[in-house]
């Protein structure tokens, strides 16, 4: 056997879309402004309860589209049905703790408003390895940049960018360091 495996891999999609933002980011103020929301991973911001509304019907579909090219990838067989979704919005100082999303087979997050420092989405390595890659970080070519060897990686995340991820993954969000809003929609799917 001459190959090299990926094993152990987590496998995160992104893709960009052209949708309304104007509008999405509209409902969702208006949402904010009419409940208290709620607080799960989210710290310093506002989270809504699980919503749906016919503006979001695009973003569905483009979350269909792709989640067929991503399980085509993966080799998932089964379908998928959007399980949940809701809003963040996270002003200056806003995060998202580490978390996984229990009870699903993927994850997602479309980011609606952002920029540069409005705080990165990161995942943590999910291999518990025994070993402080610190101490050799003269071996690697880029530290940061390697997928075996950084114990996260960052995207940096632009307007209308979807990102899929297993369920299992740990990620989270780096402090908004702005005073502008990051607006994004996380959403859960379960197969059918």
């Amino acid at each position: 056997m001459n190959r090299i495996l990926p094993l152990f891999s987590t496998p995160v999609g992104c893709k960009s879309l052209t949708l309304d933002n104007k509008a999405i980011e509209d409902y969702a103020l208006s949402l904010q402004s009419n409940n208290k929301g709620r607080q799960k991973s989210m710290r310093n911001g506002w989270q809504s309860d699980d919503t749906d509304n016919p503006i979001l019907n695009p973003l569905k579909t483009e979350i269909f589209n792709y989640a067929k090219e991503y399980k085509s990838y993966l080799k998932i067989r089964c379908n998928f049905r959007i399980d949940n979704m809701w809003f963040n919005i996270n002003n200056n100082a806003g995060m998202n703790l580490e978390h996984w999303h229990p009870n699903c087979l993927l994850s997602g997050v479309y980011y609606v408003r952002c920029n540069d420092s409005n705080g990165n989405l990161y995942f943590r390595n999910p291999n518990p390895v025994d070993f402080d890659w610190s101490k050799d970080i003269e071996i690697y070519e880029d530290f940061k940049d390697n997928i075996v060897a950084a114990d996260t990686w960052d995207f940096v995340p632009k307007e209308g960018d979807l990102y899929l991820f297993p369920s299992w993954a740990k990620h989270g969000v780096l402090s908004n360091t702005t005073n502008n809003n990051r607006i994004s929609i996380s959403f859960n799917l379960t197969n059918i």
